[in-house]
């Protein structure tokens, strides 16, 4: 991630931004900090919400399963945003918003808008909550297709407060609720698929502060 200069961030310009991004450019800078309260809030809500399975008998037995599904899940979700956060930089919103001023435009976490961490990190929980739920008691149809549309709407907002805070476009949420999304349903249907990929084992990886997966495959 690039340290943004003074001299950086005098070269932007908001009318640079394409039509579709540019408008979170020019969010009033007098709502930051709640709104970036409140999409802690409600990022953290999102993570742990996956808790509710345990309220229901038919999963909670496979708890350890469930467990380990969701670490995996969030594990890959890690990758591709640290990898994406590294590779691309993108400067956020605040900084091209000509009411805030430069001293909060400068210095470290300023160029990394793409992705949404919070976004993404909230959709891996709440679409793999509804992934896990659905697959159990076999709900499919236009139910299951509601259960999903209401998996989207903790990590939407999550993503509408994080513009509202100046830290990320509207792309970028886009983008990290895609991400969740995948990592939210991917991971519980190749759980769900094991039998007819016997040999290809996932689990989560973690060790002196790293985090991963660990991906084995056994050639017979």
């Amino acid at each position: 991630m690039q340290s943004l200069t003074e001299a950086d961030v005098l070269k932007f310009n908001p009318e640079s931004i394409n039509s579709f991004d540019r408008p979170v450019a020019y969010y009033n800078p007098a709502n930051f900090e709640s709104a970036q309260k409140t999409s802690y809030v409600l990022r953290d809500a999102a993570l742990v919400s996956p808790v509710i399975l345990l309220l229901d008998k038919k999963i909670r037995k496979d708890w350890k399963d469930i467990l380990s599904m969701f670490l995996v899940a969030h594990a890959i979700d890690n990758i591709f945003y640290f990898s994406t956060v590294t590779a691309v930089s993108r400067p956020r919103p605040l900084t091209y918003n000509p009411d805030v001023p430069l001293s909060e435009k400068i210095g470290e976490g300023k160029s990394n808008s793409f992705f949404s961490g919070h976004t993404s990190w909230s959709a891996t929980s709440t679409f793999f909550l509804v992934k896990v739920y659905t697959d159990y008691h076999q709900i499919k149809g236009f139910k299951r297709l509601l259960l999903f549309t209401g998996a989207a709407v903790p990590p939407s907002l999550v993503g509408y407060y994080r513009m509202e805070a100046g830290r990320h476009f509207k792309t970028d949420v886009m983008a990290g609720l895609l991400v969740g999304a995948l990592c939210g349903i991917t991971v519980p249907e190749l759980h769900r698929n094991k039998n007819k990929i016997q040999n290809l084992s996932v689990s989560p990886f973690m060790m002196q502060g790293a985090n991963g997966i660990s991906l084995t495959y056994i050639i017979k």
